[in-house]
């Protein structure tokens, strides 16, 4: 499936941003899969499209970005799609916020999504692994 593999492609990015040239390529191939394809792999699409774009790590538009990969998981019914949108979500938690900013700030923003991820419309697997995710995100940040 198309989106999957723009998932993956995207994955393979964060682990050399580096790699600009690729970063265009899959911009432009993930603009294009929302633009033709609409509805759920649009809107992983649109996911992808602003994670490379904004590599935004600040906790503020982490959690920004969070509560509108967490919006795209809970407007699709479970399915492939779904799964693909929470595993882009899960990747996002698992990146935390900027830890180079006041880490007091950054627990914060990871508290406040823990606190979304346990009243949002999530399945119970769902829950716990995003919950598990923020808990491991917390513990490696630094304290003041």
């Amino acid at each position: 499936m198309v989106a999957a593999a723009l998932l993956r492609a995207a994955r393979d990015w964060t682990a050399d941003p580096a790699n600009d040239e690729k970063k265009r390529q899959l911009i432009a191939q993930a603009r294009n899969v929302g633009q033709r394809l609409g509805g759920p792999s649009g809107r992983l699409a649109a996911a992808i499209v602003g994670r490379l774009e904004g590599r935004r790590t600040a906790p503020a538009s982490w959690e920004r970005e969070a509560v509108r990969l967490r919006g795209h998981v809970v407007g699709v019914p479970s399915g492939p799609e779904r799964a693909r949108l929470f595993d882009a979500y899960v990747d996002l938690l698992a990146r935390g916020p900027a830890r180079d900013e006041t880490p007091a700030r950054a627990r914060t923003a990871c508290e406040r999504e823990a606190q979304a991820v346990a009243t949002d419309p999530l399945g119970p697997r769902e829950r716990e692994r995003a919950l598990e995710t923020l808990r491991r995100v917390r513990a490696h940040l630094p304290h003041d």
